[in-house]
This record gives C-alpha cells, structure tokens and sequence, in this order.
C-alpha cells in the first residue's frame, strides 16, 4: 500500500520482481481522502486512508510505508496508532522503509527491527 504518486513505480518494480522470482505481490494506491485528491505522497496517508483501502488488499499481509507513521513514535496523522491499524485488517500488516521492504522481499526477514513496528 502506498501513496497514488509512488504507486505506478512500485507497480512496475513489483512486476519485475513478480516476473522473475514468481511471486504474487500487488500493489494498492491508497488515496488520501483526509488532505484530498490533490495529495499524493504516503508520507501524508493516514489511518483513515489505509482503511478506505483494506477491500482491495489481496493475499496474506499488507505492508504500509513507513514515513506514513510520526518519526518517534508509531502514530498517524489523523491520531490512529498502528496497533489500532492493524486490529482493522483481516492479515498481518506492517510498516516498512524502503530499504526493509527490500529486505523482505529478498531475505524474507519480516522482524529486523529496523522498519517494522
């Protein structure tokens, strides 16, 4: 899940890496219905956004940008902490930098500690 600006970027990365490692990852432009169309950076999502969003996440977890959470401490925009996020969904969702997210898709190593929470 990303923001509407990123997530054409992520799609064709995520393409390739389907393409050449066979797997089945989706990406899910998540609008921002709290700032309005106009915006479309993850860092500005909030939990309210990525709620919005849930019906269209496919498969057996979900991974939110992680600059979508305040730098100390795992809290929206809107005032929605994470755990309150991911009691919403139906799978596991994490947050995760761009770097972790790397990590995961290459390494499979979700609890690094570096970009979950």
């Amino acid at each position: 899940m990303t923001g509407t600006l990123f997530a054409p970027v992520l799609q064709r990365l995520i393409a390739r890496l389907n393409n050449r490692f066979g797997t089945r990852l989706d990406v899910v432009a998540v609008e921002n219905n709290y700032f309005g169309g106009d915006v479309s950076v993850a860092g500005l999502l909030t939990g309210q956004d990525f709620i919005a969003a849930r019906h269209r996440v496919r498969g057996e977890f979900a991974i939110i940008p992680r600059v979508a959470l305040k730098g100390d401490e795992p809290v929206m925009l809107d005032g929605m902490r994470f755990e309150e996020l991911q009691a919403r969904f139906d799978v596991p969702l994490y947050a995760f930098d761009f770097t972790s997210l790397a990590r995961l898709l290459t390494e499979g190593d979700r609890d690094n500690g570096q970009g979950s929470v």
